[in-house]
């Protein structure tokens, strides 16, 4: 048996290396990419891609009907993800659908890494094949149904529809770290408030502006379940890669016992 197979033998029983594993899983799919080869190349690139976002975002809420100040501030505050308003209502001062929809819209800008960007302009798929973004989407989705049970009791039927659009916005700015809201926060019920506070600990992805656990760990997380119950009907030596963006992360030998 090799030196490597040997290793992986030891630190699959050994649960002080666990830590080395989760280093390793985040260094071989995030922390040892760069953007670009040097440090101010990397600045001014993930400069540009939050000057563009930025641009984007305003540009929307003009469009939408917002004036310029308030165009401003909700942008630098969306992109951001810091959720702060001019309105004391947030943005449940405002009527119409647009400006709600052009504010989740910055708010998911703001939560994808920025690191992703560069290579969306060279090949647009990159975007949806990235399993950050798949799980902010489906989360996203999940989300919204679940929120919107919570806020109509359990009804469905018509009343259920015109909770929706209330329904992704909170579970969007919450996801995304945000904390916009469209509705009374203070009003609802303990469940939705439970679950907004819940998905709000997961936040966006690494190298985004959000805040919380962020999605890869929450990626790696499910991985690690998911193996943890293939090694039950797994031969005694199997070894069982956790992957992560189509990338090796962690050659562990599962030995089953």
């Amino acid at each position: 048996m090799d030196r490597g197979n040997r290793y992986n033998r030891a630190c699959a029983g050994n649960p002080y290396t666990s830590g080395h594993h989760g280093i390793q899983a985040l260094q071989s799919n995030f922390g040892e990419s760069r953007v670009r080869p040097s440090v101010i190349a990397t600045a001014r690139t993930l400069g540009t891609v939050y000057l563009v976002l930025t641009l984007i975002s305003l540009t929307l809420l003009l469009f939408s009907g917002m004036s310029f100040y308030e165009s401003v501030c909700h942008t630098l505050s969306a992109i951001s993800t810091g959720g702060f308003s001019t309105q004391a209502e947030s943005i449940g001062a405002y009527e119409g659908f647009l400006i709600p929809f052009f504010i989740t819209i910055s708010c998911i800008m703001g939560a994808i890494s920025f690191s992703l960007y560069p290579e969306v302009l060279k090949n647009p798929k990159t975007l949806i094949r990235d399993p950050q973004v798949r799980y902010m989407l489906g989360l996203s989705i999940l989300g919204t149904a679940l929120f919107a049970l919570t806020l109509s009791g359990g009804n469905s039927g018509p009343e259920m529809l015109g909770i929706l659009p209330d329904a992704v916005f909170q579970t969007v700015s919450a996801l995304t770290g945000t904390g916009f809201s469209t509705i009374d926060i203070a009003s609802l019920s303990d469940a939705s408030k439970g679950f907004l506070s819940a998905i709000m600990c997961i936040g966006g992805s690494i190298g985004s502006t959000t805040g919380g656990i962020k999605l890869f760990r929450l990626i790696v997380i499910v991985q690690l379940i998911r193996l943890v119950f293939y090694r039950f009907f797994l031969p005694r030596e199997a070894i069982t890669p956790l992957k992560v963006k189509s990338q090796v992360s962690i050659p562990t030998m599962f030995t089953v016992s």
